[in-house]
């Protein structure tokens, strides 16, 4: 699992999920909301949206977007792939340095 997070150097984030599990507690879910340790604790006023994947979705969403991967506890394997499409220019504005 992982904790509320975003990706800076990211433009859009997605997740390949090619094999997921069945979870009643939403575990191995994707949950998106505002909690991330950018930003100041709402508590229970923070609206966050839960997604729970099965094999062969696609999610896409901005790398600004806080999110986390639901904790599970079971024996089965869940294989996803998450990536980051950034911009092609590194920060110092070297078109050479590119990121694939």
């Amino acid at each position: 699992y992982l904790v509320p997070h975003t990706h800076p150097s990211g433009w859009l984030s997605g997740v390949v999920y090619l094999r997921t599990i069945s979870d009643v507690r939403d575990g191995g879910a994707i949950e998106f909301s505002l909690a991330s340790a950018g930003f100041p604790d709402l508590g229970a006023e923070i609206p966050k949206k839960i997604f729970k994947p099965v094999d062969g979705d696609i999610v896409l969403f901005p790398s600004s977007l806080p999110h986390r991967t639901i904790p599970f506890e079971s024996k089965l394997e869940r294989h996803a792939i998450a990536f980051d499409l950034v911009n092609g220019i590194s920060d110092l504005g070297h078109p050479e340095r590119r990121y694939w």
